[in-house]
């Protein structure tokens, strides 16, 4: 009778402890799912940030394309005016020499006005 009382309080206790452990694990589980669900909508955020730059670099690029062809079409068009100007002056027309002295004083804007723009690109 003794040892059947102290098998009975054994079990009790043994019992108290797998009950113990299974809360434990039971909140462990809970946790893990709280974390799990904080790092998933970490992760969802992280990834509508990452589209959202990848988009601002994607319009930041075609800007900058955007803005090279049109000073490379500018440099174009005043290479074939200054050709078109040469060809005047060497056929002796009057107003060629005021065209080139124009020419050469807007070639003189442009070029100190370059670094600025640069900065206003890089500033952008």
């Amino acid at each position: 009778e003794h040892e059947i009382a102290r098998l009975g309080k054994e079990n009790d206790r043994r019992q108290e402890e797998i009950d113990r452990m299974a809360t434990d694990a039971e909140l462990a589980a809970q946790n893990s799912q709280k974390v799990f669900t904080a790092l998933d909508e970490q992760n969802r955020k992280l990834s509508r940030e990452a589209r959202e730059l990848q988009l601002q670099v994607f319009r930041l690029r075609k800007e900058a394309r955007d803005q090279v062809a049109s000073y490379n079409l500018y440099t174009s068009l005043r290479t074939v005016k200054m050709e078109e100007l040469t060809r005047l002056w060497e056929q002796g027309c009057e107003k060629s020499s005021l065209l080139v002295t124009l020419h050469q004083l807007e070639a003189v804007i442009n070029a100190r006005l370059v670094p600025y723009e640069h900065t206003l690109v890089r500033a952008s």
